[in-house]
């Protein structure tokens, strides 16, 4: 009997941390993230061009769904990002 309840007591530890690292405050939404959102040439501080944006985001249906806004910079070639709102 002693041997159940400790194993139980484990299981529950173990549950709890699982869910507490993996299952709690997930929203749907993808993580926020800093991005430096300049390509070639950037005259003031990188304070000024660094933005907040969707991780992951890749096309402009689901950054509007996020109600983010589709957005682009252009170095060697074009950049496009969903800066989240």
């Amino acid at each position: 009997m002693k041997k159940l309840v400790i194993l139980l007591f484990l299981v529950l530890i173990v549950g709890g941390v699982l869910l507490w690292k993996y299952g709690s405050g997930k929203t749907g939404q993808p993580k926020v993230i800093d991005l430096f959102a300049c390509g070639d040439y950037c005259p003031e501080p990188a304070s000024n061009y660094t933005v907040k944006v969707y991780e992951g985001v890749e096309n402009k249906e689901q950054c509007l769904l996020l109600g983010g806004e589709w957005k682009s910079y252009t170095g060697w070639g074009v950049t496009y990002y969903c800066k989240a709102q």
